[in-house]
């Protein structure tokens, strides 16, 4: 009972930051506030797990949260990396954009006679 009572509050603290993300971040602001509600439904009601693990032919009401837990952070990793390899790419193009705008050209040396 105590654990639930703390998984609520910490639940409810994220799902008041997906709402103050909205406007900013539109997918945070969607996906977060189902994900925590969720999750306070699982925290009061963890039987429930079971009953929805039989739907998909798992045994236990854990292993089903253990593999969604691993398919949502396989999700989270590829999209971070994605996101990575993005900047790294604006990275790029902005140095090299500043520095073909330095460019100095040599002046030619003087020609001994």
């Amino acid at each position: 009972m105590i654990f639930s009572i703390v998984l609520t509050v910490f639940l409810l603290g994220l799902f008041v930051y997906a709402l103050l993300q909205k406007k900013q971040f539109p997918l945070v602001g969607r996906l977060l506030p189902l994900v925590a509600l969720l999750g306070i439904y699982v925290a009061w009601f963890p039987n429930e797990t079971s009953r929805w693990a039989g739907w998909f032919g798992i045994g236990r009401g854990v292993d089903l949260m253990l593999y969604v837990w691993i398919m949502a952070s396989g999700l989270l990793f590829l999209v971070l990396h994605l996101k990575l390899v993005a900047q790294q790419r604006m990275m790029t193009d902005l140095v090299r954009a500043v520095a073909l705008q330095q460019v100095r050209v040599p002046s030619e040396p003087a020609r001994e006679a």
